[in-house]
């Protein structure tokens, strides 16, 4: 997700608004900028919970890649030995 792309609000105007910050959040992510610096993203908990399942789901995908190719390994190894 670029920044470019998320609606953006400095952090001062995400203090005082922040009820409509909230509700915005719903919608689509918000990116907070303080002294002209991206600083956070604030988010829905749907989507923060979907990004974490990912990330989840990736990390056993690569778990499962890295347990075979061990196993594999070890295979060629032992097929390899004269």
């Amino acid at each position: 997700m670029s920044s470019k792309s998320l609606q953006s609000v400095n952090s001062t105007t995400a203090q005082n608004q922040f009820g409509k910050l909230l509700d915005d959040a719903q919608k689509e992510p918000i990116l907070i900028r303080k002294n002209g610096r991206d600083c956070a993203v604030i988010v829905s908990v749907e989507t923060y919970s979907s990004l974490t399942q990912r990330s989840t789901v990736d990390e056993q995908i690569s778990q499962s890649l890295n347990r075979s190719k061990k196993q594999w390994d070890g295979l060629f190894r032992h097929l390899s030995k004269p």
